[in-house]
C-alpha cells in the first residue's frame, strides 16, 4: 500500500512539473509575440478577415488580446484596420456633410456619398469617423467639429480645439514616406484677416486677395466682408456699409459657416447688389476698390475664408486629432492622461498612424461589447496595437459610439467594424481616402456573333503613371495596342461585360471601376443579291442569302418597290409587271436577332445593276410597242 502511494505521488509530481514547464514555455511564447509600449501589451491571436481593395489598400480584421498594466490580466480585443500605401494619386482628407448654412450630423456612408457628389470624379475607397464634435448641439453654432477642418485648401473651420494635449494632423498627399504630419496646435496661427477668392465661369480661381476689414466700413481702395454670427444661439445680424461704392451679396450660399467672430467660411454666387441688413445665411463684400469691382457682379462665384499662417501656411488638408499615442515608435509615458482622462478607460477607439515606409493605417478598435470579445482599449493599449501593425507615429481620433469604419467593395460600402451603440451613430466629420481613376473612352467598333472590336482612349491619367491598359471579358484578357483590341471565341446571342485595368510604371496592376455591357449577335447571315427577272407579264424577285441559324426574317422580308410594300414568301415575290412599271427604287426590310432582342435592317437598292438592266429592257419594249402602233 505504502509502495503504491509512493509511486502515485511520484507520478503526480512528474505530471505537475511537466505542466509547469509547458505553461512556462507557453507563457514565454505568449510574451515573445506581444507588442509592448508604455506598460501595455498587445497580442494578435487570429486573422478574421482580409480584403484586398483597389489601389493596394487592404482591410484586415483580427482577434487579439491586450492589457494596460504590466501586472494586469489580458482582455479580448477585435481590431479592424485599413492600410493605405503612399501614392500621390490617392487623396487622404477630411469631410463633413454640410448644410448650406450649418454643420450637420450624418452617417459615415452618407458623408462618403456627399464627398463624391461635391468632388466629381472621385471615388471614396475607405472612410472612418474623424475629429471630436459637438455631439449634443450645445454650441452657439451647433454640431461643428471640435477643431480645425481643412479640405483641398478650403478652411471650413480654422480654429483648433485648444484642448490639452491635442494635435493637428495634416494630410500631405505627396506620395512620400511622410504622407501625414502631426503637429502641436500652438503652431497653428490664424491670419487676422480673411481672404477673398474669385472664380471664373469654369470654376477656376482668377484672383485671391486679402480682405481689409471685417464687418467694418472699407476705406479708399479697400474691401470689407460682412457676415452675422451666433451669440448664445441667437443670430446677431450685420448691416453692410451704405457708403461703399459697390456691395455684392450672396443670399443663397453653397456654404455659410460662421464658426466664430474670426472664424468664417462662405462660398456662393453673388445674386444681389446693394446695401442691406444681412439675414442668417447671407454674406457680402463691400468695395471701394475699382479693380475688385471690375471682377465682381451677379453670377460670379466667390469664397471668403480665414487661413493659416506661419509654419502651417502650406497645409491644404487637415483635421484636429486627439493626443499623439505613438512618437517615433513608442507611446509617451503619460499617454493615458495627456488629455485629461479620455484615454484612461476602456472605450472603442479610432486612430490614424503611419509606418516607416509611408503606409497610412486607419484603425477602429471595437469596444463596449465584452460578450463578443470587443472590450475597447486604454490609450497605451491602442498605442501598442498601432505599434504592432507597424506604425511609428499615430494619433487618437474621436471614439466611443462614433468609432465606425467602412470600405468600398465594388459599388458598395461595407461596414468594417462592430459599432458599440446601435443604431449607427451619425457624426459631424470623417477621414476620407479617395481616388480619381484614370479616365478612359470606350467604343464598340464592331460586334459580331463570336467577336468584338473595341477602341479605348486614355483621356486623363489623373496623376497615375499609366503604362498599359488591359480589357477583360471573363477569363480573356487583351492588351490595348494603339487604342485597339479584339476579342474572339465568344458565343452567339450571349451577354458579356468588359472590365478594364491599367499597369503603372512600377509594374503594379490596378482595376478600373468602369464596366461596359454588350451582347453578341446570332450566327451571322450572309446577304448576296436580289435576283430580279422579267417574264412577259411579271417581275420575279428572289433573295440570294445564307441564314443557317434562322437568325433573320429574310425569308418573309418586306420589300418596297417604288414606295409600295410587298411581303415576300420563302424569299420570293412575283408581281404583275403593269402594277410596277419602271423600277425607281427598291428597299428591303428585315429583322436580325441580337442579344435580348432584334434589330431592324433596311437595305436601299441592294443590287442596283439589276434595276438598270431591267429598266433598260422595259424601256426598249415600250419603245418597240410605240413604233408598232404609230
Amino acid at each position: 500500500m505504502n509502495k503504491n502511494f509512493k509511486i502515485l505521488n511520484k507520478s503526480l509530481s512528474i505530471f505537475l512539473i511537466s505542466l509547469i514547464i509547458l505553461f512556462g514555455l507557453f507563457n514565454t511564447n505568449f510574451l515573445i509575440n506581444a507588442t509592448s509600449t508604455a506598460n501595455a501589451d498587445y497580442i494578435e491571436n487570429s486573422i478574421v478577415k482580409t480584403v484586398n481593395l483597389d489601389y493596394g489598400l487592404k482591410y484586415t480584421s483580427v482577434k487579439g488580446s491586450s492589457k494596460f498594466t504590466t501586472t494586469g490580466a489580458y482582455v479580448d480585443q477585435v481590431c479592424n484596420y485599413i492600410e493605405v500605401p503612399t501614392n500621390d494619386a490617392l487623396l487622404i482628407t477630411t469631410w463633413s456633410k454640410f448644410k448650406n448654412d450649418s454643420w450637420k450630423r450624418a452617417s459615415i456612408v452618407n458623408i462618403a456619398k456627399d464627398f463624391e457628389a461635391k468632388h466629381p470624379g472621385y471615388r471614396v475607397l475607405a472612410i472612418t469617423n474623424g475629429d471630436f464634435y459637438d455631439i449634443k448641439g450645445e454650441d452657439d453654432f451647433p454640431y461643428s467639429s471640435m477643431g480645425a477642418l481643412v479640405c483641398d485648401s478650403n478652411f471650413y473651420k480654422t480654429t483648433p480645439t485648444r484642448r490639452k494635449g491635442y494635435k493637428v494632423v495634416s494630410f500631405n498627399n505627396d506620395g512620400s514616406v511622410n504622407p501625414i504630419t502631426g503637429f502641436d496646435q500652438s503652431i497653428v496661427k490664424v491670419k487676422k484677416l480673411p481672404s477673398l477668392t474669385i472664380y471664373d465661369e469654369n470654376d477656376q480661381i482668377i484672383k485671391i486677395v486679402e480682405i481689409n476689414k471685417v464687418n467694418e466700413a472699407p476705406l479708399e481702395n479697400e474691401i470689407a466682408v460682412y457676415y452675422g454670427t451666433y451669440i448664445n444661439k441667437l443670430y446677431d445680424s450685420s448691416e453692410t456699409d451704405k457708403n461703399a461704392k459697390k456691395t455684392f451679396v450672396v443670399t443663397n450660399p453653397i456654404n455659410w459657416l460662421p464658426n466664430g467672430v474670426n472664424d468664417f467660411y462662405g462660398l456662393g454666387v453673388i445674386d444681389s447688389l446693394g446695401s442691406r441688413v444681412l439675414a442668417a445665411g447671407e454674406f457680402a463684400i463691400c468695395s471701394n476698390n475699382s479693380e475688385i469691382e471690375s471682377l465682381l457682379g451677379k453670377g460670379v462665384k466667390i469664397r471668403v475664408q480665414y487661413e493659416w499662417d506661419g509654419e502651417a501656411s502650406n497645409v491644404t488638408n487637415a483635421i484636429n486629432a486627439g493626443t499623439q499615442i505613438l512618437v517615433n515608435g513608442e507611446a509617451p509615458s503619460n499617454v493615458n492622461t495627456a488629455d485629461g482622462s479620455r484615454m484612461n478607460a476602456r472605450h472603442p477607439r479610432t486612430a490614424i498612424g503611419v509606418k516607416e515606409d509611408g503606409t497610412v493605417v486607419l484603425m477602429v478598435n471595437d469596444g463596449r461589447q465584452p460578450e463578443t470579445g470587443r472590450n475597447g482599449s486604454y490609450g497605451n493599449e491602442l498605442a501598442a496595437m498601432m505599434k504592432h501593425y507597424g506604425c511609428v507615429n499615430a494619433f487618437n481620433l474621436d471614439g466611443g459610439g462614433s468609432s465606425i469604419m467602412y470600405y468600398r467593395d465594388g459599388d458598395n460600402f461595407v461596414l468594417g467594424n462592430s459599432f458599440s451603440d446601435p443604431p449607427e451613430r451619425t457624426v459631424s466629420n470623417c477621414v476620407v481616402v479617395a481616388v480619381k481613376d484614370p479616365e478612359i473612352q470606350v467604343s464598340f467598333d464592331r460586334i459580331g456573333s463570336k467577336e468584338i472590336d473595341i477602341t479605348v482612349n486614355l483621356l486623363n491619367d489623373n496623376k497615375h503613371e499609366v503604362e498599359e491598359i488591359y480589357a477583360r471579358i471573363g477569363t480573356k484578357t487583351q492588351r490595348i495596342e494603339n487604342g485597339k483590341a479584339t476579342f474572339t471565341g465568344l458565343s452567339p446571342l450571349t451577354g458579356y461585360e468588359i472590365g478594364f485595368s491599367f499597369m503603372n510604371d512600377k509594374g503594379i496592376e490596378y482595376k478600373l471601376p468602369y464596366k461596359y455591357s454588350f451582347g453578341t449577335k446570332a450566327r451571322e447571315y450572309r446577304f448576296n443579291d436580289i435576283n430580279i427577272s422579267l417574264t412577259d407579264n411579271n417581275y420575279i424577285f428572289e433573295l440570294d442569302y445564307s441564314d443557317k441559324a434562322n437568325a433573320t426574317t429574310l425569308a418573309e422580308a418586306i420589300i418596297y418597290i417604288n414606295g409600295k410594300n410587298y411581303q415576300m414568301s420563302e424569299g420570293k415575290l412575283i408581281v404583275d409587271k403593269d402594277e410596277i412599271g419602271i423600277i425607281d427604287e427598291i428597299k428591303l426590310e428585315f429583322n436580325n436577332q441580337i442579344y435580348q432582342g432584334t434589330e431592324t435592317i433596311i437595305l436601299v437598292n441592294p443590287h442596283a445593276p439589276y434595276l438598270n438592266t431591267l429598266n433598260d429592257a422595259l424601256k426598249s419594249i415600250e419603245t418597240m410597242l410605240e413604233d408598232i402602233f404609230k
